[in-house]
């Protein structure tokens, strides 16, 4: 019996218990160009002025109130929720015109399915919006079980929650596992959940926000540099 196992031994997956969770807008794909027709599209049937790409870029990460509070401003909170809730219907419409992924993302999800390495996005993106994005861009991740939004873990980040529920339902160890982002909420929020942080530096933030006051155990420019970090 002693023997058998030895023998066993050096088939057992080394990566079954990682898991590398990465947030999607920013991280996985550039879908700033649409939220910036969107809003655009917004302003023009309301009679205001049109936004410049760089102002809705810096803030997509900051969600969808944070952009109708910049497009039109002063409006009561009463017009903002109605505002907003257009957007969304024009984002829904319009989201897969100019997203596209990031360079390094396919090299990177190549490289962990063929190590057999679990992958999963956690994103505070409703679901109605992530599931149609990930079902285009990934159709090899299970969505059902492995994308993660707000709709399920109710706190999004820098609330580790989500993360949380994707390391259990993954069977992960936290400790051993990563945490992609391209925000100081998505590095807090790894932080917070016992993981390996590492932060991108081609993503949503404005250009006062450094990468080195957000305290990322490794900072990246392109995913594909990932695969390195996983093997130290």
């Amino acid at each position: 019996m002693f023997k058998l196992i030895i023998w066993f031994m050096p088939l057992m997956n080394k990566n079954v218990n990682i898991l590398i969770a990465f947030d999607l807008d920013g991280t996985l794909i550039d879908s700033a160009r649409d939220f910036h027709n969107c809003l655009n599209l917004l302003t023009k049937k309301h009679n205001e002025e049109e936004i410049e790409y760089r102002e809705v870029r810096e803030r997509v990460s900051e969600g969808s109130f944070s952009l109708i509070k910049h497009a039109f401003k002063g409006a009561s909170e009463k017009r903002t929720n109605l505002l907003r809730e257009e957007l969304l219907d024009l984002y829904e419409e319009n989201c897969l015109l100019k997203t596209i992924k990031f360079e390094g993302t396919d090299n990177l999800i190549q490289y962990l399915e063929s190590e057999k390495i679990k992958w999963c996005i956690v994103t505070n993106k409703p679901r109605r919006f992530a599931e149609r994005i990930v079902k285009y861009f990934f159709p090899s991740l299970d969505h059902k079980k492995m994308l993660f939004c707000p709709d399920e873990f109710t706190e999004p980040k820098p609330s580790p929650r989500g993360l949380n529920l994707a390391c259990k339902n993954s069977n992960s160890d936290p400790s051993s596992s990563f945490f992609v982002g391209d925000h100081a909420i998505d590095i807090e929020a790894g932080r917070k959940a016992g993981m390996k942080t590492i932060a991108v530096d081609y993503g949503y933030r404005k250009i006062d926000d450094l990468i080195e006051n957000w305290n990322a155990n490794f900072t990246v420019s392109d995913l594909s540099e990932i695969k390195d970090l996983i093997l130290k």
